[in-house]
């Protein structure tokens, strides 16, 4: 064994010893600071905050009707906060329309026109 292999040797085996301390290290803070945590502490951080069933909005069961343009075609549909976007293609280009989610009244029309 030449004396580049024998220092390539030695440091692969100091990095190895290296990164097991660093390991225990990581895992002996982990179990002081449970360790020290109160009992009071640790069901603090057990509780979690329920959502009250009475806020949350009825979603509309019957469904919805978005009545889209002649000749499109639906690309994509995705939810924004109370509103669908609906990505459409058109023969005159993609356009998105903006849907209420609570009625399907339909909010806005954006159309994508190329530069003249």
């Amino acid at each position: 064994m030449d004396q580049k292999q024998l220092r390539l040797k030695r440091l692969v085996i100091g990095l190895g010893i290296l990164l097991f301390i660093c390991f225990c290290i990581v895992v002996g803070t982990m179990a002081y600071r449970m360790s020290q945590m109160s009992a009071e502490e640790a069901v603090a951080v057990e509780k979690v905050d329920l959502i009250d069933p009475g806020t949350l909005p009825v979603p509309n069961l019957q469904g919805l009707d978005i009545v889209i343009p002649l000749g499109s075609r639906v690309v994509s549909v995705s939810a924004e906060g109370a509103h669908y976007l609906v990505l459409l293609e058109t023969v005159n280009g993609q356009q998105v329309l903006v849907v209420n989610q609570s009625d399907g009244a339909l909010i806005r029309t954006v159309r994508f026109k190329q530069p003249q």
